[in-house]
């Protein structure tokens, strides 16, 4: 696990010992029971990260979800129930694997100020794009997808339907539209329409992200779905009018040859029996 020192971490004991360590220490620390109180809170919220058991992405939350945990029926685990009721010293034993200076290691999202998270987004993005020219979809979606995490970090720090929650959704549109051409390439068509439609709840004329939607809905058979999306795309943007011809005569065909074949297999079921 990685502990950024300053950062207060919820056991922060740890912090002490590692501050008195060297790169590949290995040394062992006592801990009285005066300071070990939230142990027991951290030591679940670890386990379960482990175990993939956690649905809390916010450390406040987990914490608040423990105690009451804690407070109905206990962490769930008997030897922190145990260390709960009867506190005592303990005994940690830690290796530095690292060490990292500030400005050498890519922060977390969670360890970022809101001006570091503000002054990130558009290096992410040009990262993303720059991996996309060189159709390194993956990587570039991968970098799309940090920066909609960011945004959406900073917008609940912003009071819901101000100025600055709306500027920042805006701001999210280009992420949504470039993460979901990507996953349009890449053949994932519900990570294209739930992303597109993200956007459209922001821009509901967003002409590009009702065309990768259509293309979409199409792909996973959803045809009701893609002819209203096709035809909102004509209405918004006219000049799309041929291309949305095209992919409809191709979806057409495509659902007259699937009756065909479903007809076929339901003839050779009524011969067969």
């Amino acid at each position: 696990m990685e502990i950024i020192v300053g950062k207060k971490f919820k056991f922060e004991p740890w912090e002490e010992c590692l501050k008195s360590m060297t790169c590949g220490e290995i040394s062992s620390f006592t801990i009285d029971e005066k300071l070990t109180g939230t142990y027991p809170l951290v030591s679940r919220s670890l386990r379960e990260i482990f175990l993939e058991k956690s649905h809390s992405h916010s450390p406040v939350s987990s914490q608040c979800c423990a105690m009451a945990a804690m407070n109905k029926n206990g962490l769930g685990y008997d030897d922190l129930n145990e260390l709960v009721q009867n506190p005592q010293p303990l005994e940690f034993i830690l290796e530095v694997l690292d060490i990292e200076t500030p400005g050498s290691y890519e922060k977390d999202a969670w360890a970022m100020s809101s001006l570091e998270k503000t002054s990130q987004i558009p290096k992410l993005k040009e990262e993303g794009n720059s991996l996309y020219k060189r159709k390194e979809y993956e990587l570039a979606a991968d970098k799309y997808a940090l920066a909609i995490g960011l945004i959406e970090r900073l917008a609940m720090q912003e009071r819901p339907g101000s100025d600055e929650q709306k500027a920042l959704d805006e701001q999210k549109v280009p992420l949504l539209l470039n993460f979901s051409q990507c996953q349009l390439i890449k053949g994932n068509w519900y990570e294209v329409i739930q992303h597109t439609t993200d956007a459209l709840a922001i821009q509901p004329d967003n002409v590009k992200a009702l065309y990768r939607r259509a293309k979409a809905n199409a792909e996973v058979w959803r045809i009701d779905d893609a002819k209203q999306d096709y035809k909102r795309v004509c209405a918004v943007d006219p000049s799309l009018t041929n291309k949305v011809k095209a992919d409809l005569q191709q979806l057409d065909n495509a659902i007259r040859n699937k009756n065909l074949e479903d007809k076929k297999k339901l003839m050779g079921k009524l011969f067969s029996s």
